[in-house]
């Protein structure tokens, strides 16, 4: 002996019917397509949208007709029982194995960046004003800062040159 419960849409046609309100006027007052007002007045369970959906509907709705929001929502829950999950079953995903070379390949790309990493890091902080021509010779033009001409042979002492010979 299977009770089945059925959805009272019939109470929500006449209460609305009662104060006098059309389905367009309802629309306007409480944002629900017609469509669906007219699936809940008439017990159409399968017509409605995902059960969140219609919670949210039969709160609305039943504020605007003052009447208990929560027999309502429960009793559709009721009602829906198996359209309740109209979701397709899941299949649980299969796990891919991954090639060895891509784990290996993204273990050598971790190792040389934390290595560019630690470069970069020591020639921000160990060596910040370290130059690129520190340590090195280059070749160019030679020095513009010319000492002062000396009077006669630069090969010979100075006391000579001094003596007056």
């Amino acid at each position: 002996m299977s009770s089945k419960v059925t959805f009272p849409g019939h109470e929500l046609r006449e209460r609305r019917e009662e104060r006098g309100i059309s389905l367009t006027e309802g629309y306007k007052r409480v944002h629900i397509p017609i469509r669906y007002i007219q699936a809940l007045e008439t017990s159409d369970i399968e017509t409605l949208p995902e059960p969140c959906f219609v919670k949210g509907f039969l709160k609305s709705y039943c504020a605007y007709l003052e009447l208990n929001a929560d027999r309502f929502v429960n009793l559709y829950h009721e009602a829906a029982g198996a359209a309740y999950s109209r979701t397709l079953p899941q299949k649980p995903k299969e796990r891919v194995a991954t090639p060895e070379w891509r784990t290996e390949l993204v273990t050598w790309a971790t190792i040389c960046a934390v290595l560019a990493v630690v470069w970069l890091g020591y020639q921000a902080v160990v060596r910040p004003d370290a130059g690129p021509n520190d340590g090195r010779v280059e070749a160019g033009a030679p020095d513009i800062h010319e000492r002062p001409a000396t009077q006669g042979n630069p090969f010979e002492p100075q006391d000579i040159r001094q003596e007056g010979f």
